[in-house]
């Protein structure tokens, strides 16, 4: 058990969840030593938490740099693989955009439904 400090049981996916800000903010992504540093973990507790975001999101992998360092983060940086609308999700906004009654809300309403069909990855 690491000795730095005892935290809460949450404060842990609070730390997979900076990670993952993290390394959505570094192109380049994190080697398992910079996770180390940034959470004050030990080495196997880094793996760990990188292992938890690869498991979950598979647009999260191994990238190529140009040291002898591994690093781990985003491969693809198409925010329409991090979000995602269903056919289903995007009929009930085309609903709800025919019914509403309030005549100023319905432009905002087509520019959400919009924006949710660019970042459609099927494209069927």
């Amino acid at each position: 058990m690491n000795k730095l400090e005892k935290k809460p049981r949450y404060s842990r996916i609070s730390d997979i969840i900076e990670l993952l800000i993290l390394m959505a903010s570094k192109q380049e992504g994190l080697s398992i030593d910079e996770i180390q540093t940034e959470f004050r973990v030990c080495r196997r507790t880094a793996e760990r938490m990188r292992d938890s975001l690869i498991n979950v999101l598979p647009q999260i992998g191994e990238i190529q740099v140009n040291s002898k360092t591994k690093k781990w983060g985003f491969i693809n940086y198409s925010i329409p693989y991090i979000v995602n609308f269903t056919n289903t999700e995007l009929m009930i906004l085309e609903f709800l955009s025919g019914s509403i009654q309030e005549e100023r809300f319905k432009p905002h309403i087509l520019s959400i439904l919009n924006k949710a069909r660019v970042l459609r990855t099927d494209r069927r």
